[in-house]
């Protein structure tokens, strides 16, 4: 299922394109629908078989406008709902854990910078002296706009109540400073029983290492234990490289 929905004037929620029977309903314990979201931050999709999806509650993610050369900020509003729960009549639940970055991440949307160019050249005379005004060139201060994200989240395991199976996502650390990403996706592994059965290695090309603001991936790694009577004790792998012109 895909789509979008928007809240009416009395926080009902309203499907854009109704091509599907989804339900969304906004949960909470208050008496009103826009008390309930205000509160809970929580709203739940039921498809037609019955499946429901979670999403906000301790999941949520703020983020304001933040104009730096007159330092105005706009109020912190939550503008991101993460998917936290998922339940199925039939095959159960499935859990979804985000951890928080330490800091906010500021996200450049634009910059701008003003000149002023005086293009006539004017002489003034008094007495026995002329003094020329030649062409001038006024700067204004940079002015640069950020999107700054307030608890800001990234999946790091899923998993289930039904079985021992769990996947858990690792990272490493990405712009050190003013890039429009913190973390990236190192590795992904599949465990059951605690015991790590497939990993998903990533590798990065960072063009400017100094300050990396866009990154591209070289490689991805599939390692794949087998532990059945046909292959016992085997590890398998697959390694699909990327070039770029």
């Amino acid at each position: 299922y895909s789509g979008s929905f928007y809240l009416d004037d009395n926080f009902q929620p309203v499907i854009t394109k109704r091509d599907s029977e989804l339900k969304i309903i906004i949960l909470g314990n208050q008496s009103s629908t826009r008390e309930k979201l205000l509160y809970s931050n929580t709203f739940c999709i039921v498809t037609p078989d019955g499946v429901k999806y979670y999403f906000g509650g301790n999941t949520t993610e703020e983020s304001q406008l933040l104009i730096t050369s007159s330092q105005t900020n706009s109020p912190n509003w939550i503008t991101s709902y993460y998917l936290y729960q998922i339940s199925d009549p039939v095959r159960g639940d499935i859990f979804l854990e985000y951890a928080n970055n330490s800091s906010y991440q500021n996200i450049l949307i634009e910059k701008e910078q003003h000149f002023s160019i005086l293009l006539l050249e004017s002489i003034a005379c008094a007495g026995e002296g002329c003094v020329s005004s030649r062409p001038s060139m006024t700067i204004s201060n940079p002015l640069s706009t950020y999107n700054r994200i307030h608890n800001a989240k990234r999946l790091v395991r899923v998993y289930s109540s039904e079985n021992s199976e769990e996947i858990l996502l690792d990272y490493i650390f990405g712009s050190a400073s003013g890039g429009n990403y913190d973390k990236i996706i190192e590795q992904i592994r599949i465990k059951k029983n605690n015991i790590e059965k497939e990993k998903i290695k990533f590798n990065y090309l960072f063009p400017n290492e100094s300050n990396p603001s866009r990154f591209f991936l070289t490689e991805v790694e599939l390692k794949r234990g087998f532990n059945n009577n046909i292959y016992g004790n085997q590890i398998k792998n697959e390694i699909y490289r990327f070039e770029y012109n």
